[in-house]
């Protein structure tokens, strides 16, 4: 429980008030400093982001993608239910503030062939926002970096996104296709481990 709180009712009723009233950044900005170290604090949110009020699971998702990018070792500790929370239909706000804090954090071996996956067919799919798009694009190429074998096929299907309509999916899909040439450039002038 956080050290400020020192009636949990009040604390709970607190966060779920400045969740109801307003999503003004130093408002959530406040409340990633707020519940940062406190996993209590963070269960609390992440059942509300899963809850039936979609204005406050909303919010609420946005202020765990704040700690994921201030607090990356917080969200990291809860990446386990955060991406089972995938295996399930999700709104699309959640599932875009979800991926988007993911892009913050390192991922546990078992949970990289999932994630992987679940992205590679997000950027395939028709379906979702440019964002989720784009966030899903950032965490396959997070991961494959320590999978340099999967950089081919990954810039084929980058490829293919690169004549999207949408103007953000392709110039977002440019600029990371040539963050993979250079980077695919440093990785053929290391030396050989034969050397």
């Amino acid at each position: 429980m956080n050290q400020n709180a020192t009636n949990p009712q009040n604390y709970y009723s607190y966060l779920v008030e400045q969740l109801n009233t307003n999503s003004y950044a130093h408002t959530l900005n406040h409340l990633a400093e707020l519940i940062q170290d406190d996993p209590a604090g963070f269960a609390f949110l992440w059942e509300l982001a899963r809850g039936e009020n979609e204005t406050i699971a909303m919010r609420a998702s946005a202020v765990m993608e704040r700690i994921a990018r201030k607090y990356p070792e917080t969200f990291e500790s809860r990446q386990d239910e955060i991406i089972q929370a995938f295996q399930r239909e999700l709104s699309a706000g959640l599932a875009r503030n979800l991926l988007k804090g993911l892009r913050y954090i390192s991922y546990q071996e078992k949970n990289s062939g999932f994630l992987l996956n679940y992205c590679l067919d997000i950027i395939q799919s028709n379906q979702p926002a440019p964002a989720i798009k784009v966030y899903a694009m950032d965490i396959v190429w997070k991961i494959i970096q320590d999978y340099p074998e999967l950089i081919v096929e990954f810039q084929i299907i980058m490829e293919q996104q690169v004549h999207s309509e949408i103007p953000s999916i392709a110039a977002h899909t440019r600029n990371m296709i040539k963050q993979m040439n250079t980077f695919r450039k440093k990785q053929l002038q290391k030396p050989s481990k034969h050397d």
